[in-house]
């Protein structure tokens, strides 16, 4: 799955860095965005909790270092699951998971 995933958020940031149609596409992105939750939510029930976390966090250092060069920090990663987490329940919905993946795609395009 961990593959999978990262390759899927790799293209989702190549995409937001290079395609302005898709940059500006928010159905698109919605898609691509849902198409990667879906593959981090292994048992199904809409949040990405527990041992999903640790694999959507390995897959934004890895498709974040394959988009810029520059590999993220514990201290940004730990920053990324705070800002996403915005209820504070230690899950991440799919609206708290769009916010992290702009934030990211944000600190890609600095």
């Amino acid at each position: 799955m961990g593959n999978n995933v990262a390759s899927l958020m790799g293209k989702h940031f190549d995409r937001m860095k290079h395609d302005t149609q898709y940059k500006t596409s928010k159905p698109k992105q919605e898609t691509a965005l849902r198409k990667i939750f879906t593959a981090l939510d292994a048992n199904g029930n809409g949040v990405i909790e527990g041992r999903e976390v640790h694999e959507l966090l390995a897959a934004v250092k890895k498709s974040y270092l394959k988009a810029t060069e520059y590999e993220l920090s514990k201290s940004e990663i730990d920053a990324l699951v705070k800002v996403a987490d915005t209820n504070g329940d230690k899950e991440i919905d799919f609206t708290e998971f769009k916010l992290m993946m702009f934030c990211v795609a944000q600190m890609m395009t600095k």
